[in-house]
């Protein structure tokens, strides 16, 4: 196997062609926030909701397909058992009422944060409205 040829350290101190250009000016702060356009009329948005929530809570009770795994009740056992952070992944439409969702866990490990869904449950769906 051949080494690579060594490079002196101030090879290319005198260099002009590798001199890093000019930064540009920077540009100027606006003087005025452009105001924040609300959510369009029907507008549907993703959010994090807390797993006793009663948006939550009334979604599932309304809903035949949802199973134990589903249910507050389970989160809270595996928060209590295990430590992780349960809340409630859902959509919800311009009214904020519930349209889909599905429980979910956030997991720490190894110094990294993960979410999900339901740890320790046999199996789970999200929850729709069509």
């Amino acid at each position: 196997m051949s080494s690579l040829p060594e490079i002196p350290h101030d090879a290319f101190a005198d260099s002009t062609e590798n001199a890093a250009a000019p930064l540009p000016p920077a540009r100027p702060v606006l003087e005025e926030a452009v105001p924040p356009v609300g959510d369009p009329p029907g507008a549907q948005r993703v959010v994090r909701l807390g797993i006793d929530d009663p948006r939550w809570l009334r979604f599932l009770e309304s809903r035949p397909d949802a199973t134990v795994f589903h249910h507050p009740a389970w989160s809270a056992l595996v928060e209590e058992c295990y430590g992780f952070t349960p809340f409630a992944a859902c959509l919800l439409d311009g009214d904020s009422r519930v349209r889909a969702g599905l429980p979910v866990t956030e997991v720490r490990l190894l110094g990294r944060r993960r979410w999900v869904s339901v740890p320790y449950a046999d199996a789970i769906t999200v929850l729709a409205d069509d």
